[in-house]
């Protein structure tokens, strides 16, 4: 169902053998903010706490294109329940949504274990661009409105990333509870033009396939 692409950070190992896991996120966050929201942050957590090594990241593409999930890739150096237990705290810490799923890898596809993990909940709203006003332009007034929202979440939750659709542009934001966050924002979106006709939809919470 799902192809990689645009693997980054990738390093050496020279330190003998090591547990390959792959963090898999159940959510469509495009390359960029993939790596200013999660690569980057997780990268450091790791070297801090002694966990081992990040290794890159990558998209997961739906059979129409679009980004459906991502992958984090990492090695540790044993795969004990400690260990495990620490870098699941690492990715949520760092605000890995619900439905995501860590994946150890074992002699084979069918020894690989998996171990659901993720605290934060999906809200993905449609802006129209078809209601833009004459001479403005989509990127003129998206960076204001991700800014007014997310204004308006506070610390219930905070913008991800986005997806272009023919005549939308659907903007992705997490926070620990879907019902806060659209209770929030819901006077803003009822005011404003541009989500006149536009709804307020939870992101699913189901892993991801590979």
């Amino acid at each position: 169902m799902f192809s990689g692409q645009e693997s980054t950070h990738f390093i050496d190992d020279e330190d003998g053998e090591r547990v390959y896991l792959v963090a898999r996120l159940n959510a469509p966050i495009q390359p960029i903010n993939l790596g200013e929201q999660f690569e980057d942050p997780l990268e450091i957590l790791m070297k801090a706490d002694g966990l081992g090594e990040f290794i890159g990241g990558s998209s997961l593409l739906a059979r129409d294109g679009s980004i459906a999930a991502c992958d984090l890739e990492l090695e540790v150096r044993q795969a004990d329940d400690a260990t495990i237990a620490r870098v699941i705290a690492a990715l949520e810490d760092i605000g890995a949504p619900k439905g995501s799923m860590l994946i150890i890898e074992g002699e084979s596809e069918a020894e690989d274990r998996r171990i659901p993990f993720g605290t934060q909940e999906g809200m993905a709203i449609r802006l129209c661009r078809d209601e833009l006003p004459k001479g403005i332009t989509e990127s003129d007034i998206l960076e204001e409105v991700i800014a007014e929202i997310g204004g308006l979440l506070g610390e219930a939750g905070a913008y991800r990333s986005y997806r272009r659709l023919s005549t939308d542009t659907v903007l992705f934001f997490y926070g620990y509870s879907f019902e806060a966050m659209s209770a929030r924002i819901a006077g803003y979106l009822a005011r404003h033009p541009l989500f006149a006709h536009a709804g307020i939809e939870r992101m699913a919470e189901d892993t991801p396939s590979a």
